[in-house]
């Protein structure tokens, strides 16, 4: 009998990193953030910390801002434990705010701006902000509908203009937009503020609180104390809200250095900061990983998605982080066919699972672009993981864009049965279980749901369950196979899983996007399995190109575990984090769409339907 191997106890990825211990990342993480990043920082004061429309921000007036804000705070009465709601977009404050509430032990509570005004009450009521920093530009459409019922005695309002270099050069129109914009909003609020004392701006409040302050600034460190709240992405549910320690913020930072070549980081590098702060993977990943580099964080507080490859242009970065969407700009939009790509040395993708071709295709296309060797990192994880758990490498380890690659230094990891939560043999497909020191405290004031999604090994290790269906192989690859709540429930009782089908139907190249979903048919029990796609050429017959994809589904997926509807929509739909919207399309009826049906030959299940149309 052959003996059965479990990954909780080989954890063989471990092998394939020559430098670091687990034991190492767990030491090195033991400081409150900001204390961990100045001194990382400290000894390049005079490099560039951030650039924002032309404003060069060097990291001693990054540490000369971050205490103004922190003594503002204080004295103001926000103290130790204490949350602070921000909703900012990515602007130089929110970098500012953040690092001086740490100083001072408050915690921040990142909102998306973007949510809607009764979603925002409830993240700063569920957290009992003592404040809410909003960006200026908001007021009107977010926080003034709900003022009356935030339980806070002030709203500090900051203008996302207000660290802009208005006297620059490349001085343009949409500045001077932005400028005049500006003058409006403020001459609104300062009308405002007179009859209104809830209210107010930035500049006030340092000269108010900032300029006098005297006493104790710092508190002391303490073990799995929390910095932040960050909201999951919602796309299987309502979003939960991760407590994340100081701990977890710098253990990201010690397992991206271990995750690749040390020696490779250089002070002064560009990050491109298209992910936004208010998420994980932006704010410890993107921002924090960044300053503790002495690196140039390139902040963008709105840009178009769908123009990625015009950033990467204009910024030039050397390091640029985003979903994989992002990427296939690059390649779909061919507008920087002559641009000379040598000043990338690291993209990486996570957020969303990667479109396998399009992934190779701008390997490919930066290979032969100037940027040799370099390619598309592959990032698995989770906000409640702290943001990346494992990464593909070619540095350590095979590099297969099939795979999510090899879990991060640190990390630990094992697939269990989701029904009985018994740990399955390497090589058996089960539900992705990973500890990490990055990743969270728990829900917070959920405990309930905290329970749910904690599962312990052997040994007694708390892992995180992450709802996601995949395996290890011996070497330590994981393999991301599909999300449990991704997967549809014919009215047969056969169990089809949305990604292998998606991936059926991507690899016809007359198609662009596509997302599978389940849909309710009336009289129907279960659901349609049921492809949106999108074309390259709308213009195609779209009919004679469903035909052909479901004879093709076929030769690679069993008969029942193919699409029965098909749908041409113009885009996809994708949240406010940039991943595709799956709720926003398992809400529609057959009644709302146009749809080609192609029922299971050998398994029937529709009555003939060869095409509904709209009412």
């Amino acid at each position: 009998m052959s003996e059965t191997r479990l990954y909780s106890e080989l954890q063989p990825h471990r092998k394939l990193y020559p430098k670091g211990s687990p034991e190492e990342i767990i030491l090195n993480s033991k400081d409150k953030v900001y204390n961990y990043m100045y001194n990382k920082a400290k000894e390049g004061l005079n490099y560039t910390a951030i650039t924002y429309f032309g404003n060069v921000i060097l990291y001693a007036d990054l540490f000369s801002k971050i205490e103004k804000y922190a003594k503002a705070f204080k004295n103001y009465g926000i103290g130790k434990g204490d949350f602070v709601t921000l909703t900012l977009p990515n602007i130089p404050e929110t970098i500012y705010i953040k690092y001086a509430l740490n100083r001072i032990g408050a915690v921040a509570n990142l909102v998306d701006p973007r949510t809607n005004p009764e979603g925002i009450l409830h993240y700063a009521t569920n957290s009992n902000s003592k404040m809410i920093v909003s960006s200026l530009e908001i007021l009107d459409s977010k926080i003034k509908p709900i003022e009356d019922k935030i339980r806070v005695d002030n709203i500090l309002a900051i203008p996302a203009v207000r660290s802009m270099d208005f006297d620059v050069a490349d001085f343009d129109s949409k500045k001077i937009y932005l400028v005049l914009k500006y003058k409006e909003m403020m001459f609104k609020l300062k009308k405002r503020l007179k009859s209104d004392k809830k209210y107010l701006l930035d500049e006030d409040f340092i000269n108010l609180y900032g300029n006098n302050f005297s006493g104790t600034l710092d508190t002391e460190y303490e073990e799995n104390q929390p910095f932040s709240v960050c909201y999951t992405g919602g796309t299987s549910g309502t979003p939960k809200s991760a407590l994340l320690s100081n701990e977890s913020y710098n253990a990201t930072v010690e397992q991206m250095t271990f995750g690749t070549n040390p020696e490779s980081y250089e002070k002064g590098e560009t990050f491109l900061a298209a992910i936004p702060f208010f998420v994980v993977y932006g704010s410890g990943a993107g921002m924090h990983n960044s300053l503790c580099r002495n690196w140039n964080i390139i902040a963008l507080p709105k840009y178009n998605p769908n123009e990625f490859d015009l950033l990467l242009k204009r910024f030039r970065p050397t390091n640029s982080l985003g979903v994989p969407r992002f990427y296939g700009t690059i390649i779909k939009n061919q507008n920087v066919n002559d641009v000379d790509f040598s000043f990338l040395k690291r993209a990486v993708v996570g957020g969303s699972e990667s479109d396998l071709k399009l992934i190779l295709e701008t390997n490919e296309f930066l290979e032969t672009h100037g940027a040799k060797g370099v390619k598309i990192k592959i990032g698995y994880g989770a906000t409640e993981l702290g943001g990346c758990a494992s990464a593909t490498s070619d540095e350590f380890g095979e590099y297969d864009p099939t795979s999510s690659g090899y879990l991060l230094l640190g990390c630990s990891g094992m697939i269990i049965d989701p029904v009985t939560g018994k740990e399955l043999p390497i090589g058996e497909v089960g539900e992705i279980c990973i500890n990490s020191p990055s990743m969270m405290l728990g829900y917070l004031n959920n405990e309930e749901e905290t329970e749910k999604c904690t599962v312990y090994d052997q040994k007694g290790m708390k892992y995180y369950r992450t709802g996601d269906k995949g395996y290890f192989d011996e070497k330590g690859a994981l393999y991301f196979i599909d999300r449990y709540k991704r997967c549809m429930d014919r009215p047969d009782g056969h169990t089809v899983h949305a990604s292998p089908l998606e991936k059926v139907v991507l690899s016809d190249p007359r198609v662009e996007s596509c997302i599978v979903v389940g849909i309710k048919e009336k009289g129907i029990e279960g659901d349609i399995p049921t492809a949106f796609i999108k074309l390259k050429d709308p213009k195609d017959n779209f009919a004679k190109v469903i035909n052909e994809i479901d004879v093709f589904s076929l030769t690679k997926l069993s008969e029942r575990d193919k699409a029965l509807a098909y749908c041409q929509i113009d885009d996809i739909k994708y949240t406010l984090l940039g991943k595709e919207d799956y709720q926003y399309y398992e809400q529609f009826s057959f009644e709302d769409l146009d749809v080609i049906f192609k029922d299971s030959p050998s398994f029937p299940i529709l009555k003939e339907k060869p095409v509904r149309k709209r009412k």
